[in-house]
């Protein structure tokens, strides 16, 4: 799993405004799989975005760690309540890119 980091992606332009959210959230799907990954020493299967984040392994003190690490990485800050074990990892991604201004 490759992600781009956030810092690196462009700001779209009106005529790929849509295109480019997709693409941004794709990163930020990518990104938590590969956190989870790490987190539980394990390579995700290729439809972890749709999973529940609890059932990719994640529980209350990874969610927190997690939150850190969006907040580094995208500059986008979460309390733990905002992480909730049910979500998925695309309804996570959403959440973040609809904070960091972007729909």
């Amino acid at each position: 799993m490759k992600y781009r980091p956030w810092h690196r992606l462009s700001r779209p332009t009106a005529e790929d405004d849509g295109a480019a959210n997709k693409r941004r959230t794709r990163d930020i799907e990518r990104f938590v799989g590969q956190f989870i990954s790490r987190l539980i020493g394990e390579e995700l299967d290729d439809d972890y975005a749709s999973l529940a984040l609890v059932n990719l392994g994640l529980d209350s003190v990874g969610a927190i760690d997690l939150g850190a690490a969006i907040e580094q990485e995208f500059g986008v800050e979460t309390e733990p309540a905002d992480i909730k074990l049910a979500m998925t990892v695309a309804q996570l991604a959403k959440l973040i890119q609809r904070r960091a201004g972007g729909e």
